[in-house]
């Protein structure tokens, strides 16, 4: 097998995994960071770019970081000494990610991170949506939320939706009532 047959087997293999290969022109500034990151770390530049996206990806998700991330994005702070602002606007669908999520909730994805499952906080979701919904919410509104901030659904699989919301509404009062039997029955 030659050079060229290696190649074309490697890119349908990625390809497979669900990769797409990508040309892109950085800007002098970003360069400069590819070269001083590449130096330092002896990773290739696809390496690099693959663990920066996925490191953005996670400080998005990371309410506490939003508010940086906004401002980079905005134009409002540089990322290196020295350089310009990014001139890019964050765009409008960015602005459920931009909403600071509840301390309650908070508390709820920590819980979750440490491995507690999220059935067992069911009811506190609850008070969550309720609150969030007298804030005049939509369902669809809080699911965005929910998802934008990576709170992981009861099963622990899948996206948010109106229709989960509306079902863990209608699903509250039944948790209550078979708790306040239990107490009856003790």
């Amino acid at each position: 097998m030659d050079a060229k047959e290696t190649v074309e087997k490697w890119r349908e293999k990625k390809s497979k995994e669900g990769g797409r290969s990508m040309s892109v022109w950085l800007e002098p500034e970003a360069v400069q960071a590819l070269d001083e990151i590449k130096a330092a770390l002896e990773l290739t530049n696809a390496k690099i770019i693959n663990k920066s996206l996925l490191v953005f990806s996670r400080v998005l998700k990371d309410s506490t970081q939003l508010h940086v991330i906004t401002k980079l994005l905005d134009g409002q702070i540089s990322l290196f000494p020295g350089t310009e602002p990014i001139k890019q606007k964050v765009k409008p669908a960015t602005k459920e990610i931009q909403a600071e999520m509840p301390p309650a909730l908070a508390d709820i994805k920590n819980r979750c991170d440490q491995g507690t499952p999220m059935k067992e906080m069911k009811s506190e979701i609850v008070d969550v949506i309720k609150t969030m919904l007298e804030q005049n919410l939509s369902r669809t509104k809080i699911a965005d939320r929910f998802n934008a901030w990576g709170l992981l659904t009861m099963s622990g699989d899948g996206k948010w939706g109106h229709s989960q919301i509306g079902r863990m509404l209608k699903n509250k009062p039944m948790v209550q009532e078979v708790a306040g039997d239990q107490e009856k029955n003790h």
